[in-house]
């Protein structure tokens, strides 16, 4: 059985391609270059996120259990995004720099 991608890690923004989607906190849009993200939605399209980043060189993406969503953490401003969907489910910190898996499903940010 294979497993479905959700999403790939981009060194940069695609030349070609639609338009990148700015995924802000404030839902503002986000000119620079920030933390490029391609998604793949269930119905088989894909969608490319530039995360506005935070303050820290930590940068990576959980794959959350018993859920799509998935916990991005852009430069230290983490996102809970639904591959579906452009907009963030919930927005938090700008200067996270660890994390640490804990017990029973949850995580310690190291700020």
């Amino acid at each position: 059985m294979t497993t479905k991608k959700a999403y790939e890690l981009l060194a940069s923004l695609p030349v070609y391609g639609p338009m990148d989607v700015s995924v802000t906190e404030s839902g503002e849009p986000f000119y620079s270059e920030g933390f490029p993200v391609r998604f793949y939605k269930n119905d088989g399209t894909e969608w490319v996120a530039n995360f506005q980043p935070g303050w820290t060189d930590f940068a990576e993406i959980i794959e959350l259990e018993k859920t799509q969503n998935l916990l991005v953490i852009a430069r230290g401003t983490c996102y809970i995004m639904n591959p579906n969907d452009t907009k963030p489910i919930d927005v938090f910190g700008v200067g996270y720099c660890d994390i640490l898996k804990a017990s029973k499903n949850r995580y310690v940010f190291q700020d």
